[in-house]
């Protein structure tokens, strides 16, 4: 009796004395599938399809589903504050936090204007994350500092003369959750005619969320890059990500007749999961919806999915 509790005892000690095993502390409150949409709207310019009519790109970006599941992120590029991100929170609910990034003119650094909406100074990025239990989210990276997104570093050589552009971050930070998600829109060639603006900002906005990452965060990263995937300046988001949708060289149609079928057909928006604490479900383009959708009447750009299981 003595021999078997001194055993007992030494059982116990031994297992007090081991070191604990890392321990994942994030929180379990995410549901078993997220899913994460990301579209360039073409809603700030009067050229874009239907912007006098933001509304029904709204709804049909609200009102699309993942494998039959609802939508857990939403990401949207060239949205105006009032005219999408405001009109999208409103439409969303209270059970969402929205988040909208006025973007700075990359020759200016002034606010890109909203053309669609009388030019008000509002034009940029939005994100959209629906809240969970234990949700705590930060609207911005240092709340003090009362910013409307994360800036990427980058300094111009004197030869650059970029136009316009929109270069920055709409992030959303659930502390509680453990959870980021963010969405840019990179300068296209035209803006940035040598890819420097995009290398540089890709490597700083990696920089930023890595930074997350490493203190446990699942990450989720996702716009219009206006890269293409064998572009080297796309490559430091593979670092630690993996994206959603490899396998598609295509997810912009130039105009609807063209499509990816045709050479004017390129690959620039992305959806990158951090390689920690997601497993993909399923990634693809959005190639139908109502009719304005498939017939390249809402947008330029062709919507891009991803969906994940947390691990």
């Amino acid at each position: 009796m003595i021999a078997g509790t001194a055993a007992a005892l030494g059982v116990l000690i031994g297992l007090l004395a081991a070191p604990a095993a890392s321990a994942d502390t994030r929180p379990a409150a995410l549901p078993s599938a997220v899913n994460v949409i990301t579209w360039n709207i073409c809603g700030g310019l009067t050229s874009c399809p239907n912007s006098d009519h933001p509304q029904r790109k709204l709804r049909e970006l609200v009102n699309r589903k993942v494998d039959g599941q609802k939508l857990n992120v939403i990401m949207m590029q060239e949205s105006c504050g009032r005219l999408h991100a405001a009109a999208l929170q409103k439409m969303l609910g209270s059970g969402w936090a929205v988040q909208h990034r006025v973007a700075p003119l990359l020759a200016t650094g002034k606010p890109a204007p909203c053309a669609a909406d009388g030019g008000r100074l509002d034009g940029g990025v939005t994100v959209a994350v629906q809240k969970m239990p234990g949700s705590d989210f930060v609207n911005d990276r240092d709340a003090s500092a009362q910013s409307d997104g994360w800036n990427m570093t980058y300094t111009p050589a004197r030869s650059d003369t970029p136009k316009l552009g929109t270069q920055g971050a709409a992030c959303l930070e659930d502390r509680g959750n453990k959870l980021l998600a963010c969405t840019t829109h990179l300068a296209n060639e035209n803006a940035d005619p040598n890819a420097a603006y995009r290398r540089d900002s890709v490597s700083s906005l990696h920089q930023q969320v890595k930074e997350y990452q490493d203190r446990g965060y699942r990450t989720i990263v996702g716009g219009d890059f206006n890269l293409e995937p064998d572009d080297s300046q796309i490559k430091p988001m593979y670092a630690g990500n993996f994206e959603a949708d490899t396998d598609d060289k295509c997810n912009t149609a130039v105009h609807w007749t063209l499509g990816c079928t045709s050479p004017f057909g390129h690959k620039y928006d992305y959806i990158f999961f951090s390689d920690n604490g997601w497993d993909l479900k399923t990634g693809d383009v959005i190639r139908n919806g109502s009719w304005r959708y498939d017939y390249g009447r809402l947008s330029d750009h062709f919507m891009l999915q991803g969906a994940v299981n947390p691990v």
